[in-house]
């Protein structure tokens, strides 16, 4: 990483929330942690995108069953129609 003199400074700055000068244990954790968080939700909408295939902003349970029936997952009928039942509460009647 490359980072400038005044990249750091910044950087530091928005870590130091405590404003002693230096990243302190917690602030370092919390900025990891939030990391963390930031690459799980960004993970989780390139999943939902590619999942909803019509763009709509939506997955529906057809598109949801295509999903989990793929080879990657490979869940059965029985064990889709349990998922759904039991774990989302739809009524499949």
């Amino acid at each position: 990483m490359n980072a400038t003199p005044r990249e750091i400074d910044l950087l530091v700055s928005e870590l130091d929330t405590k404003g002693s000068g230096n990243i302190e244990y917690e602030e370092f954790v919390n900025c990891c942690f939030l990391s963390y968080l930031f690459q799980k939700e960004y993970k989780l909408r390139l999943l939902f995108e590619d999942c909803d295939k019509s763009k709509s902003g939506t997955i529906t349970l057809t598109q949801l069953r295509v999903i989990l029936k793929s080879e990657e997952i490979n869940l059965s009928p029985e064990q889709l129609d349990r998922i759904f039942k039991d774990e989302l509460g739809v009524d499949l009647s």
